[in-house]
């Protein structure tokens, strides 16, 4: 009675030798992911902590307006074009006046038209426009998929790398009869 020896290849030798390599991968992986949302989390609420500050409101006038064009491409490949508007305001805090320049896009503002400003009482240097200034949700949501992706994925691959591989593998772990069987009907073939 000869025994055949199963003759291993190349791949079955990656895969008894380095078992945990591509769970490491998938972890790093899913490790940048996630930290990449936390990136975006934290320059949304970076960019979102002077607004607490601004608590005093004020009257202002746009200045100039400085409108151009811009041609692009969307993310489906189409030629999309953009309004930007250069915008100078200036407004009245603490009997003193002061200016700010900023870029809006896609909205039509004039010369003279009246904003709502936001600023802050300690230092009116601080200040936003009430209404033109709300592109702040974009970096919140693309920063909660991400890491939200992330957690899911390192989750996804620890379950699927510590849970048993069949149900003979959890038999073994739970009955010791079993187990004993399993060694003998191993060591026989």
């Amino acid at each position: 009675m000869s025994r055949k020896k199963k003759r291993r290849t190349q791949y079955d030798s990656k895969r008894k030798d380095h078992p945990y390599a591509a769970i490491v991968v998938l972890l790093i992986f899913s490790s940048l992911i996630a930290l990449l949302g936390a990136a975006f989390l934290k320059a949304y609420f970076s960019g979102t902590a002077y607004k607490k500050e601004c608590t005093a409101v004020a009257a202002g006038v746009v200045d100039s307006v400085s409108t151009y064009r811009e041609n692009y491409r969307d993310s489906k490949g189409k030629r999309r074009t953009r309004t930007i508007n250069d915008v100078t305001y200036s407004f009245e805090a603490n009997g003193e006046k002061y200016k700010k320049s900023v870029t809006v896009y896609n909205i039509n503002i004039t010369e003279g038209k009246k904003l709502v400003i936001h600023y802050d009482p300690d230092d009116p240097d601080i200040n936003y426009l009430e209404k033109y200034d709300d592109d702040e949700w974009l970096l919140l949501l693309v920063g909660i998929v991400f890491a939200g992706l992330g957690v899911f994925l390192a989750v996804c691959v620890l379950i699927a790398a510590f849970r048993p591989k069949n149900k003979n593998d959890l038999q073994t772990e739970t009955d010791p009869s079993r187990a004993k069987k399993d060694k003998v009907n191993w060591r026989k073939n």
